[in-house]
């Protein structure tokens, strides 16, 4: 259903906040700094592709506007029900919505703003993603790409590779072509619309490599929907050993520094 990737992220929703969610401020951060950017205000209708769990809808829903949100699994679409449900947000408020980002199902010139963060490099057909999007938009309306940039300390990157290395070819990939962070406002670009860019905030993640361990099997585990649990088991087994061997002790910092970005694309006042 719009999908390049055997992945499946209907068994992400447990445990998607914890390893993608934002830090506390952050979410009010982004409000402000879209806002600033595009000029649309609380009130206005906004879209959501890949909306998850709702780490992005849930503070533009407290902020005032009024957000669909879309994706295509049923499980993430009730975790992040459930997440506005538990916030003082009305029902009135937001919408979701069991869509394909390529077929959505609404009319043209229905949304004032659309926002995308971490979905477009999974549909194999994303142009004609970004079709849609621009379809669904108002005349004037504003599309906003949101990226995280990340650097990890020599650690991390060390610990990143050997996994990597122990699945080998196993792990379930995405699009077999990631979307460099500006191609997709260079596509509205190329269709009248005029863009800007700028950076909302950064923050720091970091663990130990004891913490890591603890909870790197229960986090990653739904990554990899296709291998069995006597071969992930293994491969648990093995980057422990390998962690062991390689660090002088378990409380080795494994840090990641990300830069939360803004591309913005408004579209031309009037529909070509």
């Amino acid at each position: 259903m719009g999908m390049a990737t055997p992945l499946s992220y209907n068994t992400l929703g447990p445990t998607f906040d914890a390893t993608r969610g934002l830090p506390p401020g952050v979410g009010i951060a982004l409000v402000a700094a879209v806002r600033a950017m595009t000029g649309v205000e609380p009130g206005a209708r906004m879209i959501e592709p890949g909306v998850g769990t709702g780490r992005i809808a849930t503070p533009f829903v407290a902020a005032g506007y009024e957000v669909w949100g879309i994706d295509i699994s049923r499980p993430m679409l009730t975790a992040c029900r459930a997440k506005l449900r538990a916030t003082e947000c009305t029902d009135d408020s937001w919408c979701l919505v069991q869509a394909d980002v390529r077929a959505l199902p609404f009319p043209p010139d229905t949304f004032d703003l659309a926002l995308t963060a971490s979905v477009l490099y999974l549909v194999s057909d994303w142009p004609r993603a970004l079709a849609e999007l621009r379809r669904v938009l108002r005349p004037g309306g504003s599309y906003v790409a949101i990226t995280e940039a990340s650097v990890s300390n020599a650690a991390l990157s060390a610990f990143d590779a050997k996994w990597r290395e122990l699945l080998g070819e196993t792990r379930d990939q995405g699009a077999s072509i990631p979307i460099p962070d500006t191609a997709m406002t260079r596509w509205f670009a190329a269709r009248g619309a005029t863009i800007n860019e700028a950076r909302v905030t950064n923050w720091r993640r970091e663990h130990t490599i004891g913490e890591t361990l603890a909870t790197y099997a229960e986090r990653v585990r739904p990554l990899y929907p296709s291998l069995s649990t006597t071969d992930f088991a293994a491969a648990m087994a093995l980057l422990a050993a390998w962690a062991a061997g390689t660090f002088a002790t378990d409380r080795e910092p494994l840090v990641c520094d990300i830069a939360l970005n803004l591309s913005h694309a408004k579209m031309p006042p009037t529909s070509a």
